[in-house]
C-alpha cells in the first residue's frame, strides 16, 4: 500500500494511516531549491520529469537524492504540489489522488491516442494479464512478442480496515471521481 511503502516521500515514512492521510503531500524546500529562489531562477527552472518550480518539490536534482536512514539508502524524493499552479502542496495524498485520476482519465482525449484502457490494479491481480494484453494487441493491431510475459490470475490478500478509517475515507474521498474508474463507498 502507499501509506506503508511510500517509496518517493521520506517525510511520510512510518506514519500511522490517519496522520498519513491529514499530513499535507510536501516536504521543506532544501538546499538546492533554496538557492535557486535566492537567485531568482526558480521560475524559469526545469525540474525533473518537466516539472516548474511551482508544480514540485524539491525541484532540483540534488535535492531528490534523499538518504534515508530508516531504510537505509538513497530515495528519489518527489511530491507534487497543486496542480492548479499555485505552488501550494495538497492538503492530502487523496486530494493528489483526485486530480491524478482526472488527469489519467483526460489522456483519452490527447491527440494520437487511439485507445484508453484503464485498468483496475485489483483486476489486474486476481484475472491476470492475457485479457489487457489481448485487448492492447485489438486496439494496436499488433501482437505480443513473445517474450511478452503473462501474469497469471493471483489471489488478493483481503485487508480488513477499521470502522474508524472506513468513515473516515467515506466522508473524505471524492466518490464521484473514484466511480469514474470503478470504485465506490465501503460500508463499515
Amino acid at each position: 500500500s502507499m501509506r506503508k511503502r511510500p517509496y518517493h516521500s521520506p517525510p511520510h515514512f512510518d506514519l500511522d494511516w490517519k496522520t498519513f492521510v491529514t499530513t499535507p503531500w510536501t516536504m521543506a524546500r532544501r538546499h538546492g531549491d533554496k538557492e535557486l529562489v535566492q537567485s531568482g531562477s526558480q521560475y524559469n527552472a526545469t525540474c525533473m520529469h518537466r516539472f516548474s518550480f511551482n508544480e514540485v518539490v524539491p525541484c532540483s536534482q540534488i535535492d531528490r537524492k534523499f538518504n534515508d536512514t530508516h531504510l537505509g539508502r538513497t530515495v528519489g524524493v518527489i511530491y507534487e504540489l497543486n496542480h492548479d499552479g499555485s505552488g501550494q502542496p495538497y492538503d492530502s495524498i487523496l486530494d493528489l489522488r483526485r486530480d491524478k485520476i482526472r488527469n489519467f482519465l483526460d489522456v483519452a482525449k490527447f491527440d494520437g491516442v487511439a485507445g484508453f484502457l484503464p485498468v483496475q490494479y485489483e483486476y489486474l491481480i486476481t484475472k491476470g494479464t492475457s485479457d489487457l494484453i489481448k485487448e492492447i494487441e485489438n486496439t494496436t493491431g499488433l501482437q505480443a512478442q513473445p517474450q511478452c510475459k503473462r501474469s497469471p490470475p493471483g489471489q488478493m490478500t483481503p485487508k480488513d480496515p477499521d470502522v474508524e478509517f472506513i468513515e473516515w475515507m467515506n466522508g473524505r474521498v471524492d466518490w464521484e471521481v473514484e466511480k469514474l474508474i470503478g470504485y465506490s463507498r465501503r460500508d463499515a
